[in-house]
């Protein structure tokens, strides 16, 4: 048997659609300390968010909404989406950091990745997101919040901005993306 690396995988897969973020070259860090790019979550919908671990109010109640989400799926469906959350502060949260907030938040390894890069790429991030944010007093950072839900392809299909909002459209959004077959271009 011939074993293929991802890129080979990538290479020989369709192309990705025009407005897909996967097509974001940027590299990150997860928590483990592992290189990857966006794209490594090609296959799978996913719940991302842009946080920061020494956050003291609007991320935890951030990390809360993603948990409620992923409560009120169907098993079937919460069993193959995944949660990317990206630091607005790449700087001080370390693998370590992320690893440690993995823990204190009590976030499943296997479908929550945490991850850093390098401020331009954060810029970058955040931009295309849709999420404004500067530096505050003390290390804080002012934010906006939201949750964006991408396809299998990695194309922005939801948003969460008003997170005090009720779920239903949402959560309905998230199923309708678990069951929708992969493509690589098409819905």
């Amino acid at each position: 048997m011939i074993a293929l690396s991802v890129a080979a995988l990538l290479a020989l897969a369709p192309t990705l659609p025009d407005d897909s973020l996967y097509l974001v070259e940027d590299r990150y860090e997860d928590q483990t300390g592992r290189a990857l790019q966006l794209v490594s979550f090609r296959g799978e919908p996913v719940l991302l968010a842009m946080f920061y671990a020494r956050c003291p109010q609007a991320c935890p109640l951030l990390i809360s909404e993603v948990k409620r989400v992923l409560a009120a799926l169907p098993p079937a469906e919460r069993d193959i989406v995944k949660v990317v959350l990206v630091t607005l502060d790449p700087v001080r949260d370390t693998p370590a950091f992320l690893r440690q907030t993995m823990t204190s938040r009590s976030l499943a390894p296997g479908r929550w990745t945490l991850l850093r890069s390098n401020p331009e790429a954060t810029r970058t991030l955040a931009a295309l997101l849709g999420v404004r944010y500067r530096a505050g007093a003390g290390g804080a950072i002012d934010h906006s919040s939201q949750i964006a839900l991408l396809d299998r392809v990695g194309r922005t299909v939801a948003v969460r901005g008003d997170l005090s909002a009720p779920l239903e459209s949402f959560v309905a959004a998230v199923v309708d993306a678990a069951r929708r077959p992969a493509s690589p271009t098409g819905p």
